[in-house]
């Protein structure tokens, strides 16, 4: 048992050493951090418990600076879509791709037609954002 453990806490300590874990204080170590989180996530479930914690907490740490960072207005749904679109640089033609319908994507953009919650969720899932944005 003391072996596993080991082993555990040996993962734990060197995702540390390579990436500590700490407040993220700007662009480039957001952009380390993704690499070691997106790294981690691509191995989905094989991950022992100690990477299991060590990216919980990564990832909690990533977000607090990516929403000081990079806030989400508040505003209307179709505004914040229109925002993230062009953040993204992307034409309606890329929207109707994403929700699967380029005519009620047109829509969408000129205000008439409402988002479903089909809709709301691809859109979230895409831009990494709270469904609640688009709400």
């Amino acid at each position: 048992m003391k072996t596993r453990v080991r082993r555990i806490t040996d993962t734990y300590f060197d995702l540390v050493r390579r990436f500590p874990l700490r407040a993220v204080r700007n662009d480039a170590e957001l952009r380390a951090g993704l690499a070691v989180a997106n790294e981690l996530m691509r191995r989905g479930e094989k991950l022992d418990s100690g990477e299991r914690d060590y990216l919980d907490t990564l990832i909690s740490l990533l977000e607090t600076y990516e929403k000081k960072r990079f806030p989400i207005p508040k505003a209307p749904p179709l505004e914040v879509l229109k925002h993230l679109m062009e953040a993204r640089d992307m034409r309606p033609t890329d929207l109707g791709k994403l929700i699967g319908s380029k005519a009620n994507a047109t829509l969408i953009l000129k205000g008439q037609r409402e988002l479903s919650k089909a809709h709301i969720r691809k859109l979230a899932e895409f831009f990494h954002v709270s469904p609640a944005v688009f709400i």
